[in-house]
C-alpha cells in the first residue's frame, strides 16, 4: 500500500481534490538531491523476488486455513 509505506517513509504525498496543488507545490520544490538518496535506500532493501515470495506465503497461509463450506443445491 503507497500510503502506509512510500506515504510513511517521506517518499511520496498522498493528495485529494483540496489539498492536490499545495502538496505538487511542495513536491516540486523538495530538492532532489536530498529525495533521491532516501528512495534509493528504500527502494535497495526491495526486490520483485522478494516480493513474489511474501504474497505466495500469504496465499499458501490462507489456502492452508480455508474452511471447506459443502456446496448447497437449490430445489
Amino acid at each position: 500500500d503507497v500510503v502506509r509505506s512510500y506515504g510513511a517513509a517521506g517518499l511520496v504525498e498522498i493528495a485529494d481534490g483540496d489539498d492536490l496543488d499545495s502538496k505538487l507545490r511542495s513536491l516540486l520544490l523538495r530538492p532532489r538531491e536530498m529525495l533521491l538518496p532516501q528512495v534509493d535506500a528504500y527502494l535497495a532493501d526491495m526486490s520483485w523476488e522478494r516480493t513474489w515470495k511474501a504474497m505466495a506465503a500469504h496465499i499458501e497461509g490462507a489456502y492452508r486455513r480455508k474452511k471447506v463450506v459443502p456446496l448447497r443445491r437449490s430445489a
